[in-house]
């Protein structure tokens, strides 16, 4: 079986160069997800610890996918 597995640390970059790209302020994602901004600036930042939910509002609004296996 392949290894689709990503660092959070290359997660994380990921998302921020999605956010730079499509130039939307936290403030602007935090209304969109309903996602309060200070637990946006956390999930953003350190997405392993964030609530599965919370990171599929998150790439919903940022027009990227994930693949969730085992």
């Amino acid at each position: 079986m392949n290894d689709f597995s990503i660092s959070e640390e290359k997660l994380s970059n990921q998302i921020k160069d999605r956010i730079k790209r499509l130039e939307i302020s936290h403030d602007e994602l935090s209304i969109q997800t309903e996602i309060p901004i200070a637990t946006l600036k956390r999930m953003i930042k350190r997405p392993y610890s964030a609530r599965f939910s919370n990171i599929i509002k998150l790439y919903s609004e940022l027009g990227l996918s994930i693949c969730v296996g085992q």
